[in-house]
């Protein structure tokens, strides 16, 4: 027994000895790589890589060359990272909004990665609408004298050099002209919700003492338009009224989707969840459509239970700066309305 407890302490004595021959292990530093960032705007400095911008290139004809290969461009990637997929490895070009140059609405095609740990001269190249732009990566890799890896890269795209690696290409005959496209505004549709004092919903089959089938109208443009009530969903349907006719008021003639004014009508709301499936949201009553895309301020009167009321739709749509502007205020007997449905309240 007592020998094994000498040979323990003699194991014990040597621990140090053993920890102080174990070589530390070197630090592995990764050479940095670097990257070719391009923003492609129009005459006016316009992105034209912006999903909203209207005329945009976005999912257009626009790839990179490289060795032979050809480099699509992967679209709206929230996080370049993405398609990185080994270190240093040329992944090709990411198209994404970009959060390094303090612009929020910049977009740019991202091209590389090129790997630092190589001493080379290469030259690729970037198409957008047929047109070459030669983009030329020159790195020298080394170490500096506390064994570190350097890299000592130049960019360049059109025989333009830019420290950081970043470009613009302007396409000079890139204009906009609104009368060049057909802007499509979806109709204005407002979903109301009709409470009790107390909060109840009265368009609820299931509320005690609810309105359904109660005498109910609206007015427009001098006309009574009765509330068709229990109807089926109106966007599936678009013909819930005898009265429905088409606002053919100038621009509406020729958009994609004219505003048919049917009146008002009563169904049960649904939307569709994270996994697409319907869900209901609630009773409600809608008024429409108005066209989207006018300059309205108008107000139709509500009839219900004897009562009236008001509903108040302001709207401002346009373009700027080649995207679609809507500037739109609901207001229930002249209190502002937020949200996607308006509560009216009974006085009675």
């Amino acid at each position: 027994m007592r020998s094994i407890f000498l040979t323990f302490v003699a194991l014990l004595a040597m621990l140090p000895i053993l920890t102080s021959c174990e070589k530390e292990k070197p630090i592995i530093q990764e050479a940095h790589h670097a990257s070719v960032y391009v923003r492609i705007v129009d005459k006016d400095g316009i992105s034209l890589l912006d999903p909203e911008v209207i005329g945009n290139l976005v999912r257009s004809n626009i790839y990179v060359m490289k060795d032979g290969r050809q480099y699509d461009i992967h679209w709206n990637t929230t996080n370049p990272q993405l398609v990185q997929t080994a270190t240093n490895h040329f992944y090709g070009a990411c198209h994404y909004r970009d959060s390094v140059s303090g612009k929020a609405d910049d977009w740019i095609i991202e091209i590389g990665k090129f790997a630092g740990d190589q001493t080379y001269d290469k030259t690729i190249s970037l198409f957008v609408k047929g047109e070459e732009h030669k983009i030329r990566v020159t790195n020298q890799a080394g170490f500096n004298s506390i064994g570190e890896p350097t890299t000592d890269f130049h960019i360049s795209m059109d025989g333009v050099e830019s420290n950081f690696g970043r470009f613009t290409i302007t396409l000079s005959e890139e204009g906009f002209d609104p009368s060049d496209y057909e802007t499509d505004f979806s109709p204005i549709i407002p979903h109301i919700r009709v409470n009790d004092k107390t909060g109840n919903n009265l368009l609820n089959p299931d509320t005690p003492g609810n309105i359904i089938g109660t005498t109910a109208y609206i007015e427009y443009n001098d006309a009574r338009y009765d509330v068709a009530w229990n109807t089926k969903d109106p966007r599936k349907t678009r013909a819930l009224s005898t009265n429905a006719a088409l606002n053919t008021n100038g621009a509406n003639e020729t958009r994609a989707l004219p505003a048919i004014f049917y009146g008002a009508w009563h169904y049960q709301l649904y939307q569709l969840d994270a996994d697409r499936l319907p869900q209901p949201v609630d009773w409600v009553m809608d008024i429409g459509e108005l066209p989207g895309g006018d300059n309205l301020d108008i107000t139709i009167p509500i009839h219900l239970r004897g009562e009236k009321h008001t509903l108040r739709i302001t709207n401002r749509a346009g373009v700027e700066n080649r995207k679609i502007k809507v500037d739109r205020h609901f207001y229930i007997d002249g209190t502002e309305q937020t949200g996607s449905i308006l509560t009216l309240t009974l006085n009675s």
